[in-house]
């Protein structure tokens, strides 16, 4: 087992905490980034440097069970054919529990029926703090630079295999509203993501654009299947063409703006 710590250019006393931690512990293993390179970008970092055959990912806000991850690791051994697992959650606000009731086993032998049930129940992903099948993990695309795009990740991951729900809730994912997302705004968020980003997101064109690119991509899928996978996906790009010609209108203005050296975009 290894903790492996990418410090995104912190400025508080984050490199010192975790350097010694690092010096008590040959199997802490610590690396600190230059400038801030995106919350995707920090934790696709410690993806590259994993060496085990399972990864998981910790935030700081949330919490596990002792028990969660062997719970999660023994039914990865059971299954070669699931690539993730994680435990129902409780969710954490003011010291109080609740327990999420949507949390999702995709258990189906078809990968295009497992993708159109995570795209059309996934909530809160709970499942992207699971222990996850390293060797599946690497062949996605991983967190891409925009908000939302952890749910393209799942896409490709559950297109590779199946999702295994421990039914013990183990892990406590806070959901307080003094958290620090519940105060940031819409370009707050993207920078979050992107901190190069200039200009309106281009956010749902992003992510259906990687959803249909993934189902073309994955490896090991039949056809038929394939093909049903592929439009599932356009289906749901079709429902959401409202928001892809706002953000694409969003995106005309402000370069038209830009051009024309107005100080804000005309209105529609």
């Amino acid at each position: 087992m290894e903790l492996i710590v990418s410090d995104n250019a912190s400025t508080d006393d984050t490199a010192d905490i975790c350097a010694t931690y690092a010096a008590r512990d040959p199997r802490v293993r610590y690396y600190r980034q230059s400038q801030n390179i995106g919350l995707p970008g920090n934790w696709n970092f410690v993806v590259t440097l994993a060496r085990g055959r399972y990864f998981k990912w910790a935030s700081a806000n949330d919490y596990l069970d002792p028990r969660s991850l062997a719970a999660c690791v023994a039914m990865l051994e059971a299954a070669p054919e699931a690539v993730l697992a994680y435990s129902r959650t409780n969710l954490v606000e003011e010291g109080c529990y609740r327990l999420y009731a949507d949390d999702l086993a995709l258990t189906s032998p078809s990968p295009s029926e497992r993708l159109r049930l995570l795209l059309d129940r996934l909530a809160l992903n709970n499942a992207v703090s699971g222990v996850i099948r390293l060797s599946a993990l690497r062949r996605t695309g991983l967190i891409r630079p925009y908000p939302g795009s952890d749910v393209v990740l799942m896409a490709e991951l559950a297109l590779q295999g199946q999702f295994l729900l421990v039914p013990e809730p183990l892990f406590y994912r806070r959901v307080e509203p003094g958290a620090m997302s519940s105060h940031l705004s819409e370009r707050e968020v993207l920078l979050l993501h992107d901190p190069q980003s200039k200009g309106p997101a281009i956010v749902a064109a992003r992510k259906y654009r990687d959803l249909l690119l993934a189902t073309l991509r994955v490896k090991g899928v039949p056809f038929l299947d394939r093909c049903k996978a592929f439009a599932a996906t356009a289906r749901r790009a079709f429902w959401g063409r409202h928001v892809l010609w706002a953000e694409f209108k969003e995106k005309l203005l402000f370069h038209l703006s830009a051009s024309l050296g107005m100080s804000r975009p005309p209105k529609a």
